[in-house]
């Protein structure tokens, strides 16, 4: 009987990213990279909220002026002058300003379990502090509501099942696309059928390089299936990715489907150990593991 490949079915699938990089938005750790970082635990409004603390440049030019008139009117401090008597009476009304400015009023209180600071990504280097600090704060908003599990990170890749089937038997096998990961779950709808158009794409390439017309994928695209998936689906041992160095054509054990005969699939050792339908474990039932040698042989 002559060998019948056939395109069983696409599937496009969302899946969760549980490996994001989300560096991009910047990093929590136990140590401050600068003025820009932010004190984990501190109210926004709170002026430790900032590991720099707040601007104090215009009490601290203030102060500097002071300084200087001491210098200026050729006396020195505390000769009871009522010139200097009036300095020193500003200099201490400019450093209450600031311990008022840069005491914490928010009732901070730290968990010892987490990070102490959240500091930028470096994207905004060069920019104005204002702005670094402005741009700061939405992407430190942006990675606490990550935590807080109002999004996540998705990936998107195109699935197609493809049988071979012969005498009664078929080798199924799943092809896919490379997959692109990273996306950020509340993207905007555009830009996932955007990615997913891409992926679709790629599937089509890699099913025409096996050999399937273009007639055959065509039919095969008219009905795609969409699927989220919460967590990633372990790959089978039938599975072949387009991203992979190794083609499991090669070396895995294929899955064997046999008229009136229940479905048996060959696992590596590897993988945890299931019962067979002779009502054993796979890896010592002497029937169903062909890849390994009887003990003694």
């Amino acid at each position: 009987m002559k060998n019948r490949k056939r395109i069983l079915s696409v599937t496009i699938r969302h899946l969760v990213d549980d490996c994001p990089d989300t560096s991009y938005l910047g990093e929590y750790s136990n140590r401050p990279a600068g003025d820009n970082s932010i004190v984990v635990g501190h109210d926004k409004d709170c002026p430790c909220f900032w590991y720099g603390g707040p601007d104090t440049g215009t009490l601290d030019r203030a102060e500097n002026y002071l300084c200087h008139s001491y210098d200026d009117r050729g006396g020195s401090r505390g000769d009871e002058s009522p010139e200097s008597n009036a300095l020193d009476a500003a200099q201490d009304i400019l450093i209450e300003a600031r311990e008022r400015m840069t005491e914490c009023d928010c009732h901070f209180y730290r968990d010892s379990r987490h990070y102490a600071y959240f500091n930028p990504s470096g994207n905004y280097d060069g920019e104005p502090q204002e702005d670094q600090r402005k741009y700061t704060l939405q992407d430190y908003r942006r990675m606490q509501s990550l935590n807080d599990g109002d999004w996540y990170y998705i990936g998107i890749r195109a699935e197609a099942e493809v049988g071979n089937f012969k005498d009664g038997y078929a080798i199924i096998q799943r092809i896919t696309s490379g997959g692109l990961w990273e996306i950020e779950s509340d993207s905007g709808r555009d830009y996932l059928a955007e990615v997913e158009s891409e992926q679709l794409a790629e599937l089509r390439a890699e099913l025409s390089a096996l050999g399937f017309s273009k007639r055959a994928i065509s039919a095969a695209f008219k009905d795609v299936q969409r699927k989220d998936t919460r967590y990633a689906e372990a790959p089978s041992a039938t599975t072949v990715s387009s991203h992979s160095s190794t083609s499991s054509l090669d070396t895995a054990q294929q899955t064997t489907l046999q008229q009136g005969q229940p479905v048996t699939q060959a696992l590596p050792q590897n993988e945890p150990e299931l019962q067979c339908r002779h009502g054993k474990e796979l890896n010592s039932c002497h029937w169903c593991r062909p890849w390994s040698t009887k003990e003694g042989d």
